[in-house]
């Protein structure tokens, strides 16, 4: 058994889906986990392999990232713990008043800051393409429905 486990959090973080998602994956037979008292845990092994099986079905939260992330999606995983150290370091830093760049300025700031916040600034972009990709969609969708309708009422189709 392998001994890099996932927790719920970290995959919904990784994934951008709530917790609740991937309890429902699981709760559903999924995505396979152990349960730890109250908690899932899930082998990264186990991840990557749902990830990769996602990223196949049209339609799918994950399927829609992929193209964006590339291979990048499963090469993360075994790093997850540490990307989600570094950036919880960095939003704890920010909450503190200081910013980067002030710490920057200040030269408080080490060469592991500063991967930290490029990490966050290129998830934050990724995220915003994803929901920009998924409005395109989203219009898309409502084209064609009013192209069916159009055709129908050019036709001479009733549209009711």
């Amino acid at each position: 058994m392998e001994t890099n486990l996932r927790t719920t959090k970290e995959i919904s973080e990784l994934l951008n889906v709530s917790e609740e998602t991937v309890r429902r994956w699981i709760r559903n037979g999924d995505l396979d986990a152990h349960l730890d008292g109250k908690s899932y845990l899930v082998e990264e092994g186990t991840l990557k392999k749902f990830i990769q099986e996602r990223a196949k079905v049209p339609g799918t939260t994950i399927s829609k990232m992929a193209p964006l992330m590339g291979g990048a999606l499963t090469a993360i995983i075994p790093h997850l713990g540490e990307i989600l150290t570094r950036a919880r370091a960095v939003a704890k830093s920010k909450s503190n008043g200081e910013t980067l760049p002030e710490k920057l300025q200040e030269g408080t700031i080490d060469l592991k800051d500063i991967e930290v916040y490029i990490d966050a600034l290129q998830r934050k972009k990724k995220k915003i393409e994803l929901e920009y990709q998924m409005k395109l969609l989203e219009i898309e969708d409502e084209i064609a429905g009013f192209m069916v309708l159009k055709d129908k009422i050019e036709n001479g189709e009733d549209n009711s």
